[in-house]
């Protein structure tokens, strides 16, 4: 073995087999692969700063809106405290197109029953529409709160990369420590 070869084995010996975990005051080795039910919560953190700690979740979308709004039914359905989750949601649609297109957002108020009303006389004037669409968010939970979407026509794309610099933008306090 040459000095190189011992400098990448100390290392690996230092980091652990799965690497190194940080609770909040020191790293830790981690020499079994992690599980959800392995994973303790930093015991560094005051019991406030735990109860107003949120969760920025970040989900650049492209024209798969079905799948998108059940992956918010899930995150919402199954957190232990919704309220403290928020997203950044980059939508990306064509608008103008006459099939199935469906965005993020409607699709996942739909689910949780919340829909636009459909016209008789075909498309509406476009002040009902959005006067439908706001009462469609204003009702639906987590939508206008916790939801911080920015949609755009797909043809101007340019990847998840590009779609999650915009995320970032949205991110709010979430990312700040409160301790």
């Amino acid at each position: 073995m040459n000095i190189q070869d011992a400098d990448i084995t100390s290392t690996i010996s230092l980091n652990g087999k799965y690497g190194r975990i940080f609770d909040g005051k020191s790293f830790h080795d981690v020499n079994r692969p992690l599980r959800h039910s392995n994973i303790i919560p930093p015991q560094n953190l005051a019991d406030d700063a735990q109860s107003k700690s949120s969760i920025f979740v970040s989900i650049p979308e492209f024209r798969d809106g079905k799948r998108c709004a059940r992956t918010l039914h899930r995150l919402f359905s199954l957190a232990e405290h919704p309220d403290r989750i928020y997203v950044g949601l980059i939508e990306q649609t064509d608008i103008e197109s006459k099939e199935d297109d469906p965005t993020c957002l409607l699709e996942y108020c739909a689910l949780l029953g919340y829909t636009m009303k459909v016209s008789e006389v075909g498309i509406a004037h476009k002040s009902e529409r959005q006067a439908d669409y706001d009462d469609v968010m204003e009702n639906c939970p987590h939508a206008m709160n916790q939801i911080r979407s920015v949609r755009f026509h797909s043809l101007g794309a340019k990847g998840p990369v590009y779609a999650r610099s915009f995320i970032r933008k949205l991110l709010g306090n979430e990312g700040t420590y409160f301790g």
